[in-house]
């Protein structure tokens, strides 16, 4: 109902090349990073991260608890960069 930062698509077959895929709309990151403390690079580097847990099996939106491993999963490896 409204854009979002990043959408994740999980591989859907064993289709020859399939792949998951992790979309990220520029434009609302950009605003994000504007609204944050983080830099664009390092904005973009979160979304790509979010979006490949997501196709990892992590689910935010589940529980408080999936949410709180998630977010622990997330900033571990946006330290790395």
């Amino acid at each position: 109902d409204k854009p979002t930062d990043v959408l994740s698509f999980e591989k859907v077959s064993d289709f020859k090349n399939e792949c998951s895929e992790v979309v990220i709309c520029p434009f609302i990151v950009r605003e994000q990073a504007q609204d944050s403390e983080l830099s664009l690079k390092k904005e973009l580097a979160k979304m790509v991260i979010h979006g490949i847990l997501h196709n990892l099996g992590y689910d935010h939106e589940r529980s408080k608890k999936d949410e709180e491993i998630m977010e622990e999963r997330q900033n571990f490896y946006l330290s790395k960069i």
